[in-house]
């Protein structure tokens, strides 16, 4: 069950019912023009060596210490430390993006979402992917 907090709403869907951005989209309602569309915000992940990836995006789930952490549009300001592990990012067009993480901080300030890494990189495929990308860059790491 993914639950996030929006402008004092709670969404909840389970994963298999809706994509994240059609939930981010439930939570962010319609523009002034009546129509369904998404609230969007600026994403960027990088790492020492390269930015990794760089767009707009509907939804961002990372983990931190304390679990993990949905952020969407219009997001309260926050900074956070970033364990091991996969950060999934739903662009506008719908594209799920997933990415191996070891390390670092997230800040999300101004409706921009900051991901500053030790160390990251794109996985092919989902979510177990990334755990073995960010496991193995974590292991790359100690030797």
């Amino acid at each position: 069950m993914l639950t996030s907090f929006t402008g004092g709403r709670n969404v909840s869907s389970p994963r298999s019912e809706a994509t994240l951005g059609e939930v981010a989209r439930r939570a962010g309602g319609g523009n002034s023009c009546g129509r369904d569309v998404a609230n969007t915000f600026r994403v960027d992940v990088v790492s020492p060596e390269a930015t990794v990836w760089s767009g707009e995006a509907t939804i961002v789930i990372a983990k931190t210490p304390d679990g993990e952490l949905g952020i969407m549009a219009n997001h309260e300001p926050l900074m956070g430390s970033l364990v091991t592990g996969p950060v999934v990012i739903e662009s506008v067009d719908g594209t799920r993006t997933t990415i191996g993480v070891h390390g670092g901080f997230l800040q999300v300030l101004n409706n921009q979402v900051t991901l500053i890494t030790d160390r990251a990189e794109i996985a092919e495929g989902g979510r177990e992917e990334a755990k073995e990308v960010a496991e193995r860059l974590a292991a790359e790491e100690v030797s």
